[in-house]
């Protein structure tokens, strides 16, 4: 509490009504400037040696330039000897101090007339005061006024006098809400700030009031008072009742009934009273009147002011403000304080300085006058000398062009340089940055003060000067609510450092308006609440970290957690989590999930906080969480931030519930989270009040729009700025909350990882073990973008390979999922599909979408294998189409026989793929191996193409056939040759088909002229309008009028030729014809002028012409082609009925609705009725008559080829080529002619024309490289311009030399260790590889390779393969380490895997075997010791102990045999971190395992550690990475180097058996004498025990191996009961110290007692 007169504080309202916008108004450039601070009112003395102390140029300052200023304004002072313009060693500078108020606390509250105390300052006691001078004399210097002339002179009665009394005992938030004190605001409201306590009494204050004037005015009261709750009683429906009185509880002077919280206020005019009720103490009661029935009803009070008529009585005071009471200027007080003689008075208004007269006790003084003077009375030996004075430099911002500004504390320089450097970095975002001291901020814009305005002008200094755009202000350091640091000087120093603004605090409010008319913000802001330099070293690497990864697919992660305090609540906040996943997967971010949720309210399961530290772990882009919480806990346990290993995989964390963003206390989880070296989070957004369900979920909803679309890729700041604009609604109170709580923590420019492309791939692609259909491979995979989300269709395409050829099985476009979508294709299974295919997705292989980085296009080809057993026999010889030239056949096979069991072969050879022949063999033979060779006659035959198919059957279950042929040419060369028609249907056709009926190729027809036709009605709507046919665009004829009739014509169906004879109706070409047109195709001889087109025009309206068209009609050739329309007038009502039928031949059936003067146009086919076209008039028209339409109809023809050509499947491989030879067979034309080429054929499958032959069917070809072109075709065009016949093949030839071929063989050897193995174990394999054919196989290499069962695939092994000689074998094996393995695997081994060596077949190359590794699953155990010793946690050790750490693993075959398997750390004394214990460390040794459970042992020998208290941790993992996640195992240590030992104690005591000994030893030297010495009650020795008898003993706690039996010297047994006993312990021959422990009164002179108790 504090009491003062009134004028204090109406001089600093004064000056407060004339404040600035900005705070810094009164600063002038190139003016020095001194800062002091003044905690009391009181008169204050600045002498010469002072400033000349603190180096201002007293010689050059003139003192009447001299000025102070007080919260931006100038203070009246005097300055002593100031006249002759210098100031001298006996000057000094005189005025009239005051302590701080709350006058510059005003502009804080949403209302500033809602101050609830303006006499108490929310931040400061002490006033902020400025020395400065200028070039020009003060206008606010106090010259020295005397007028001694006191006769005649009488003085006034009385003056007005107030008394304050002021409270800062309590703080309170202020009146909330609808009187609901939840409701938070953080502007500063009615009520709020510093007040008297909470109390629910009519309480007494006394208050003194010395020399109250009784012939006077009425006093007066004025009080503020705040109800400070709404409690549920009431009385005559109110539930508060404040009044005030005087002198006894039952004189009232003012009640006031009202209901919740309210700010009562009573004005000096409300409460008067006669002075005759006070005394120099005067007693009033102010409060709850009516206790009785209101008992809890609580009130405050911040102050109140008692204002009486006062006699001019000093009442033994020698000081004094107040105020004239009249123009008297005369005054003259009693009662000066008898101590004092040496009054000064102050005239502030006239500016006078007056030495007063004292005669005894009585003071007087002359002014020169003026009612409502500031007079100010002082004891000149009263005044306070300032000596605490330092100047000021101040910032010049307008010098400091930046987008990025950083506002932090002078500690923190060091970090925000380097910030500074960083973000001006081109990886830092190249910004102009400049840094701000909040100090200087204090200073420049808010007179000195450490306040939450002077940042808040600074900042609008900023915006509104700077010519460069603000973009990001970051406040860099610690900010505490104010009620936290006001009384708090050490707090507010060294952790408010940047301060905040409200309570609850909101940055916000910084960058937005304090009156609540705009919620949204100008700038986005964000603080890094760092308290240290480390801090904000430790920030900046996680910032750089988050901003120089590249992309990864946890970028598109989101976290959710849910808490709530039932079900039903944990219900509810799952809903909300959902609409923000839903808003977030459809967003450019596409995001993806993982939810945990509190299904009860219960205490979180460490399950569950593992999983949940697992995935941030993991990485994740946002963690979300909705549920209960505070500044330091949550609902839900996430775990410890130190146990978190997610280094550069920072989330932003959006937290909706209770203060968790309130950073302003000493340690938010924010903080830690923030903080944590190389983990936790990277930026966090909570409330730093009370949170509320459905405003955080509205405005958690747009925050997500706009993170993740509207602003998407913009920075967190600029889209926290932009939900404020959305989200804002200054008329609803709990939105307001939410707008000013929801604070941002991290830097604002920092972006979450938001890529900005799709980045498209194919993941876990596999054939399913379900068929859609019998013939159907159905392969599942998820398509996934990993990048930004589009709308754009992507193409996939999905190959196949088997080795030796590639083709292509499924492709389409597919909508691109957000990011992932579990997709299916169906192909078609056939015979290729067998062995081992590699199926590869190419995924956008056009690059018709730009994909983002990192990954980009690399990933667009994901290739997958799949084994398909064989199902049928798979043929290796003879090889298709192959050439046998002697009568006895060798048949090479493989099957799947892996159990080799007898297994019935059934093999049939015939002269037809139908194979029902007279002339088929069929054989049935059974066989246990996998690799087949069969010899069989053929049938009686020669140059014949002859079938043969294989099948297998087991357990009367038969497989498909494999089905074969072969040339059977009787001594010829080897190589490929084909005859039979249903071979030559392997071939590849181009514009030729084979007709399945006469076994011969025909000529495809062809695309030809385009025909269109343009016909009207009798009166179409233009009244002339054109009748055409047009060909190929060229109309044929063109009338300048309009005839009646029809058009007609018809085309050979082959030539397009038309039916043209000369005839009456046959339309000649015009030798000037109306349009100029390109003459179409083929139609030449139709173009000339004066020559028949073949356009035929009947007057169908005369009958002569109707008999000639019907005529026409008849003679027009099967298969012609018929084009008619109409021209104006046809007669068609008058047509006879065999017109109609004769056109019914040609597909035209529709003429009957045809009317007179209607329009039609027509095409068909003579014998083809399905190719006709009919077109009439629309009858659904209501608006156009048919006699008024016009209309178009299009078709085309399609002629006969008279060229084509057929083309040779593949042939080969090749070692060596020889010659071609070609049997061809021409019917009907001696016109035909054909040509052949040769084409080479590289490995990978490029295709080059090597040479083409004109009419030779038999030629050289040995000239073609086989090692360029291992495989050739053939490929033959032939030609007929006459009768559209080509010539066939009978048969085609290529003689040519074959290749090696190689096969595994498990026949011959098939093994591997083991199916089932445990991790570690090895496993090993072997089988052969054989060659198969009459040629050496060159060297080649064989792969192994493993496929886990989640489609992984690793390359194990590569093996070189010697050359094999034809007939021979090479053995493969190898052995494979489990260490790495976990799951089910498939081992391949794919022998000539790169295919160097050229085979005509590779799927009988692969080795197949399946097996298990069992995964470790148990920890390594380890044991630490000390000294050999186990210790119990703070045990003391030596400073020279051996740490020895044990570790073993239960896996015979995984050895703990490296020393990074252990995490050993050490925290000294005083220390936070762990200084890692490596194999670096000269003091570390480490001896491996070598053995099934032999153990690994890691020794540490300290040296040397000073005293304190240690924390050993230790951590094991395994090779498996059993134990990765378990926490570390730690225990404290303690060290005191000074040797000691404590009182030695018998344990157990009393003993019945026998007693040990237990002390504790410190040091790092043991005792080198030891004795302990056993006395009867009398003093008689029986018992000596010497150290070595004691056993070991060690520094730190002992418990001796030796027992004491309780016999004595000779081994008698001594009799119970009480014994003394004494230790001597020496060292070096010094007798060692002894420390103290709680038990030590047992002991009397060094001697214990012991009992014995048998």
């Amino acid at each position: 509490m504090k009491q003062f007169s009134l004028l204090l504080s109406i001089v600093i309202c004064s000056l407060y009504s004339f404040g600035q916008t900005y705070g810094n108004e009164w600063i002038e450039d190139g003016q020095s400037y001194y800062k002091f601070r003044i905690g009391t009112d009181g008169l204050y003395r600045i002498n010469y040696q002072t400033l000349n102390d603190v180096g201002l140029p007293l010689a050059s300052i003139n003192p009447q330039n001299i000025d102070i200023f007080l919260n931006g304004s100038q203070v009246k002072i005097f300055v002593s000897g100031e006249q002759d313009g210098t100031f001298d060693p006996t000057d000094y500078i005189e005025f009239v101090g005051k302590a701080n108020d709350g006058t510059l606390d005003k502009d804080l509250y949403k209302n500033p007339n809602n101050q609830t105390n303006p006499y108490e300052s929310l931040y400061a006691d002490s006033s902020v005061y400025f020395l400065t001078w200028s070039n020009s004399v003060s206008a606010h210097h106090i010259a020295t006024y005397t007028d001694p002339n006191f006769v005649g002179k009488t003085k006034d009665d009385y003056f007005i006098h107030t008394i304050i009394t002021s409270y800062k005992d309590d703080y309170f938030e202020g009146i909330p809400s609808n009187n609901n004190l939840e409701q938070q605001f953080s502007e500063y409201v009615l009520g709020e700030g510093f007040t008297g306590g909470r109390n629910n009494t009519f309480q007494s204050y006394d208050v003194p009031t010395a020399g109250v004037f009784n012939g006077g005015p009425n006093a007066s009261i004025e009080v503020l008072a705040i109800s400070r709750n709404n409690p549920a009683e009431s009385h005559n429906g109110f539930n508060h009742s404040f009044g005030v009185a005087i002198t006894d509880p039952s004189d009232l002077l003012k009640v006031s009934e009202h209901n919740g919280y309210a700010a009562i206020k009573f004005e000096f005019t409300d409460i008067t009273f006669t002075t005759s009720k006070m005394s120099n103490i005067t007693r009033f009661y102010m409060g709850e009147t009516d206790v009785t029935n209101r008992p809890l009803s609580y009130h405050t009070i911040p102050y109140f002011k008692v204002k009486y008529p006062r006699q001019f009585d000093l009442n033994n005071a020698s000081s004094l403000a107040f105020e004239s009471p009249s123009n008297n200027g005369y005054y003259e007080f009693t009662n000066y304080a008898s101590s004092k003689s040496a009054p000064i008075v102050y005239d502030l208004s006239n500016q006078n300085r007056i030495t007063g007269d004292l005669k005894g006790s009585v003071l007087r003084f002359n002014t020169k006058g003026g009612a409502n003077q500031e007079l100010y009375i002082f004891d000149a030996t009263e005044a306070i000398d300032l000596s605490a004075i330092k100047q000021t430099q101040f910032v010049d911002l307008m010098a400091q062009s930046a987008d990025y500004v950083i506002i932090t504390h002078k500690s923190l320089s060091a970090g925000a340089s380097d910030y500074k450097s960083y973000r001006e970095s081109i990886t830092g975002g190249g910004h102009t940055v400049t840094t701000i001291y909040s100090e200087d901020l204090y200073d420049m814009f808010y007179y000195g003060y450490h306040h939450p305005l002077a940042i808040k002008n600074g900042i609008n200094y900023l915006l509104d000067q700077l010519n460069e755009p603000l973009e990001n202000i970051m406040l860099l350091g610690k900010g505490q609510v104010y009620t936290n640091v006001r009384t708090n000087r050490t707090l507010r120093d060294n952790f408010d450092l940047v301060p905040t603004i409200g309570n609850p605090p909101s940055d916000y409010l910084f960058v937005s308006s304090i009156d609540g008319s705009q919620l949204s913000i100008r700038v986005p802001i964000g603080r890094v609440a760092a308290k240290s330099n480390t801090d904000v070293s430790n920030y900046l690497a996680k910032v750089m970290d988050h901003e120089s990864a590249t992309y990864a697919e946890w970028h598109k992660k989101q976290i959710q957690i849910v808490g709530g305090k039932d079900a039903n609540e944990n219900k509810t906040f799952n809903g909300y989590v959902d609409q923000y996943y839903n808003i977030a997967k459809d967003t450019f971010l596409g995001a993806y999930r993982v939810k945990f949720s509190k299904n009860e309210a219960t205490t979180v399961t460490d399950e569950l906080i593992d999983g949940i530290q697992d995935e941030i772990n993991q990485g994740a882009n946002i963690f979300n969480y909705f549920g209960h919480g505070s500044a330091e806990i949550l609902d839900v346990n996430i775990g410890d931030v130190e146990d978190l290993s997610n280094a550069g995989r920072y989330p932003l964390f959006i937290f909706n519930g209770c203060a968790l963003g309130n950073s302003y206390v000493q340690n938010s989880l924010g903080e830690k989270y923030i903080f944590a070296k190389n983990k936790g989070a990277i930026t966090w957004i909570a409330g730093t009040g009370l949170g509320y369900t459905s405003p955080l979920l509205s405005y958690t909803k747009i925050l997500h729009e706009e993170l993740l679309q509207n602003q998407y890729g913009a920075s967190v700041g600029s889209s926290i700025k932009t939900t404020l604009d959305r989200y804002q609604n200054p008329n609803d109170n709990l939105n307001v909350i939410n707008c000013r709580q929801l604070v941002y923590q991290g830097d604002p420019a920092l972006k979450i990882h938001a890529p900005i492309d799709p980045d498209i791939t194919v993941k876990n692609p596999a054939v399913s073990n379900k068929f859609s259909a019998v013939n159907d491979i159905v392969i599942d995979y998820d398509i996934v973008n990993l990048g930004r989300t589009t709308k754009d269709s992507v193409g996939i395409i999905v190959t196949a390979s088997n080795g030796t050829e590639t083709k292509e099985v499924y492709s389409a476009k597919l909508s691109t999922p957000n990011y992932i979508e579990a997709s299916q294709i169906t192909i078609e299974k056939s015979s290729f599909l067998s062995g081992l295919i590699t199926f590869t997705f190419i995924i956008d292989q056009q690059n018709e979408i730009n994909e983002n980085a990192p990954l980009g296009e690399t990933n667009n080809v994901v290739p997958f294998d799949h084994l398909f057993e064989l199902k049928k026999p798979l043929i290796i010889y003879p090889l298709p189409n192959a050439i046998v030239n002697t009568s006895d056949v060798e048949f090479v096979f493989q099957i799947s026989n892996a159990d080799k069991t007898d297994i019935g072969i059934i093999m049939e050879i015939d002269s037809t793929p139908k194979f029902n022949s007279s002339l088929k063999l069929r054989k049935n033979f059974v066989s246990d191996k996998n690799v087949l060779r069969y010899s069989t006659a053929l049938p009686p035959a020669n140059n014949i193409d002859l079938f043969y198919r294989i099948k297998t059957v087991q357990d009367t279950v038969e497989s498909e056939w494999s089905v074969g042929s072969f040339a059977y040419l009787h001594n010829q060369n080897s190589g490929w040759s084909e005859g039979h028609f249903d071979n030559l249907q392997n071939t590849s056709l181009d514009f030729m088909t084979y007709d399945s009926a006469t076994h011969m190729l025909n000529f495809t027809r062809k695309a030809g002229n385009s025909i269109s036709i343009l016909t009207n009605g009798r009166f179409p709507i233009a009244g002339f309008n054109w009748n055409w046919i047009q060909i190929g665009g060229s109309v044929n004829i063109v009338y300048n009028y309009q005839p009646n009739g029809v058009h007609i014509m018809a085309f050979h169906p082959d030539t397009e030729k038309r039916l043209s004879k000369p005839s009456f109706y046959n339309q000649k070409y015009p030798s000037n014809p109306y349009w100029d047109r390109p003459v179409p195709e083929n139609q030449a001889e139709y173009y000339i002028a004066n020559e028949y087109t073949g356009v035929y025009l009947f007057r169908t309206a005369e009958k002569e012409h109707r008999d000639s068209f019907l005529k026409f009609i008849k003679s027009i050739p099967d298969g012609y082609h018929l084009v008619m329309h109409n021209n104006r007038i046809t007669g068609i009502e008058d047509w006879e009925p065999e017109i109609f039928d004769e056109l019914s031949k040609f597909g035209i059936t529709g003429m009957g609705v045809v009317k007179a003067g209607e329009p039609f146009a027509l095409f068909g086919t003579k014998g083809d009725p399905d190719q006709s076209m009919e077109k009439y008039a629309d009858y659904t028209d209501t608006l156009v008559p048919p006699i008024n339409q016009t209309y178009e109809m299009f078709f085309d023809l399609f002629p006969r080829s008279t060229a084509g050509s057929i083309i040779t499947e593949t042939v080969g491989p090749s070692s060596n080529w020889n010659r071609v030879k070609l049997e061809l067979k021409n019917e009907d034309s001696n016109r035909d002619s054909f040509s052949i080429a040769v084409i080479g054929v590289t490995s990978n499958g490029n295709e080059t024309t090597l040479f083409r032959h004109t009419d030779s069917t038999d030629f050289d070809i040995s000239n073609v490289s086989a090692n360029q072109y291992p495989y050739l075709k053939l490929k033959l065009d032939v030609f007929d311009v006459d009768s559209f016949t080509p010539m066939n093949i009978n048969r085609w030839t290529v003689h040519y030399t074959g290749i090696s071929e190689g096969t595994i063989n498990i026949d011959s050897l098939d093994f591997i260790s083991k199916d089932t193995v445990a991790q570690g174990e090895s496993i090993s394999f072997a089988t052969v590889f054989e060659n198969i054919s009459d040629l050496t196989f060159d060297p080649s290499n064989a792969q192994v390779k493993l496929i886990h069962q989640s489609g992984t695939e690793t390359i194990v092994d590569t093996l070189p393969l010697t050359a094999i000689d034809a007939g021979r074998f090479v053995k493969i094996s190898d052995t494979i380490s489990t260490t790495e393995l976990s799951g089910n695997y498939q081992l391949f081994v794919n022998a000539n895997h790169d295919q160097e060596v050229l085979e005509n077949e590779y799927k009988n190359n692969l080795f197949y075997k399946r097996f298990v590794v069992t995964t470790d699953v148990r920890d390594p155990l380890f044991d630490v010791t000390f000294d050999a010793y186990h210790i119990l946690n703070n045990d003391l050790v030596s400073g020279n102990t051996l740490i020895s750490i044990t570790a073993v693993d239960e896996n015979e075959f995984l050895y703990i045999d490296d020393p990074a398997l252990f995490d050993i750390g050490l925290r000294y004394p005083g220390v936070d971190t762990f200084t890692p214990i490596t194999i670096l460390d000269p003091m570390f040794s480490f001896n491996p395992s070598s053995g099934p459970k032999e153990k690994a042992v890691v020794n540490y020998q300290t040296q040397n550690l000073p005293n304190g208290t240690y924390t050993l941790k230790v951590k094991l993992m395994d090779k498996s990475g059993n134990g990765a996640e378990n926490p570390a195992y730690t225990i404290n240590f303690k060290v005191e180097s000074k040797q000691t030992i404590t009182n030695i104690y018998p344990y157990p005591n009393p003993f019945t058996t026998c007693a040990k000994f237990v002390f504790t030893c410190t040091g790092n030297e043991l005792p080198d004498q030891m004795k302990i010495n056993i006395y009867t009650i009398t003093g008689r020795l029986v018992k000596q025990i010497n150290q070595d008898e004691l056993g070991t003993i060690r520094i730190g706690n002992n418990l001796t191996d030796y027992c004491w039996d309780g016999t004595d010297d000779y081994g008698d047994k001594l009799a119970n009961g009480v014994y003394l006993y004494k230790a001597e312990i020496r060292s070096n021959g010094d007798k060692v110290d002894l420390s103290e422990t709680s038990s030590d009164h047992l002991f009397n002179n060094g001697f214990g007692k012991l009992y014995i108790a048998r």
